[in-house]
């Protein structure tokens, strides 16, 4: 990864704060990016809005959110905050959910292009 690697990836990925969280070690980072499947978690909360389970929709994307703050998805972080505090007020909100579905794919795209430069 370049020193300019980090903006190729924003504003989906804070690759800086995502390895500074892990001591700086790129190698576990990527390790753990790798593994990172946003796809149930964005099913769950598709789902749980289609089914005004405002609980269940909270739950998930409250998941969601600490994953992706966990790596620095922030773009993801964003999102699913939002989606949590509509839910926790016992609504769901469309325009964002249609969002998430847009960062899924961005972040996704975002990792595949991170794993790729680092081999």
């Amino acid at each position: 990864m370049g020193a300019n690697g980090n903006e190729a990836h924003l504003p989906y990925i804070d690759v800086n704060e995502g390895t500074a969280r892990l001591m700086n070690n790129t190698k576990i980072y990527l390790s753990i990016l790798k593994k990172f499947d946003a796809v149930p978690l964005v099913e769950e909360i598709v789902a749980a809005a289609a089914d005004a389970d405002y609980e269940r929709l909270q739950r998930a994307a409250h998941t969601l959110k600490g994953a992706a703050g966990n790596l620095s998805l922030t773009r993801f972080y964003e999102v699913a905050f939002a989606i949590e505090q509509r839910a926790k007020e016992g609504a769901s909100d469309d325009a964002r959910l249609a969002e998430l579905q847009e960062v899924l794919a961005g972040s996704t795209r975002a990792i595949q292009s991170l794993l790729a430069e680092s081999e």
